[in-house]
């Protein structure tokens, strides 16, 4: 099975998504330890997978239709699943278990910078493309004949 989390950082937009194999709770209470610092507040929908966190937690009840209580909400991570949903049903159509990692930073990166036009975001993807040191030796070199 395909799974993912995500987490959005309130004031600064980013996002971080994340392929996993198990939707438990101690797989989301490693997840947003490795993501968030002990001050973090962590707001969430009432999935039994958040209970306990080590975490100050505020929640709101999609169940019983509440979906905000003042600054209380999950809609910036909502708003980024939306995307995802849109990406996969317009675009990709299928995603493989393989390469779901890689999909979902192509995402994040999209909402990263999307406010910028198309011809930066070319230009930022060129230079980070030509600063990135691939760990594969064997790409670029010719092959040896024997």
């Amino acid at each position: 099975m395909s799974c993912y989390w995500g987490a959005l950082h309130r004031e600064t937009n980013q996002v971080i998504a994340k392929a996993v194999d198990h939707t438990d709770q101690e797989t989301m209470h490693a997840f947003i330890h490795e993501q968030t610092t002990q001050e973090a507040v962590i707001y969430t929908d009432e999935a039994r997978c958040y209970r306990g966190m080590n975490r100050t937690h505020s929640v709101v009840c999609h169940r019983r239709r509440e979906f905000v209580d003042g600054t209380i909400h999950t809609n910036g991570i909502e708003s980024f699943w939306a995307s995802v949903k849109r990406s996969y049903k317009g675009t990709h159509h299928w995603w493989s278990r393989q390469h779901l990692q890689s999909d979902l930073h192509e995402l994040t990166w999209k909402h990263h910078h999307k406010g910028k036009t198309l011809l930066d975001q070319m230009g930022l993807l060129m230079c980070q493309t030509t600063a990135h040191r691939t760990d594969q030796p064997s790409m670029g070199k010719p092959k040896e004949k024997k």
